[in-house]
């Protein structure tokens, strides 16, 4: 107690540095294991206890503001879906059909991702290009357009099908089924779609 005041001991053993030494320290390939024994020698630096006192406030106020932040979402989604339900079943009036809504030209036909000759693979991947949405980019109302991959105009220019455009409706209905998102926040003219998501 002298040494590490008890709030800072657990945030500080879920720090990177403290992971990646213990992960040093470990011993055995299929199944590394870390000896008490070489953790009990390992010696670190800590702030004093003033500073590590000031630290978990900090720490523990940003985790309750991320809580909040969490539990705001989740509210705001179910206010969406409730007022989307109450807006539709309101509105809805007669039955029809998709195939109605594409020949009036209220739906454009849907498409499903690339999936000819030329599919991109993992080498085709660079760092910044057309977003290649895949069905785990989908998930509760929003596309992952960060954690995507990407693949280069040029990649993108040969493909035959599978672009979608800033404000299309996005499904999945392979791997993961049935997960549904707007695309929003284009910062390329379109993106690219896997066989596991139809526009």
């Amino acid at each position: 107690p002298e040494t590490v005041w008890p709030g800072y001991l657990p945030l500080f053993m879920q720090s990177g540095a403290f992971m990646e030494r213990a992960r040093r320290i470990s011993v055995g390939s299929l199944s590394p294991t870390i000896n008490w024994k070489d953790l009990a020698a390992e010696e670190f630096a800590l702030p004093s206890l003033p500073e590590q006192k000031r630290l978990v406030a900090t720490l523990v106020a940003f985790r309750v503001a991320a809580e909040s932040h969490r539990h705001l979402a989740a509210s705001a989604r179910l206010a969406f879906e409730s007022t989307l339900a109450t807006f539709l079943d309101r509105h809805a009036r007669t039955a029809t059909s998709i195939a109605a809504l594409i020949g009036n030209g209220t739906l454009s036909e849907p498409q499903d991702g690339n999936h000819a000759d030329k599919h991109p693979t993992a080498h085709d991947y660079v760092e910044s290009g057309a977003p290649f949405l895949m069905a785990s980019n989908i998930r509760k109302g929003h596309v992952d357009l960060v954690g995507c991959h990407f693949i280069s105009r040029s990649t993108a220019g040969e493909l035959r099908i599978g672009f979608a455009h800033e404000g299309d409706v996005l499904l999945t209905h392979k791997g993961t089924l049935g997960e549904t998102a707007v695309l929003r926040g284009l910062t390329s003219s379109y993106a690219m779609l896997t066989p596991q998501v139809t526009y």
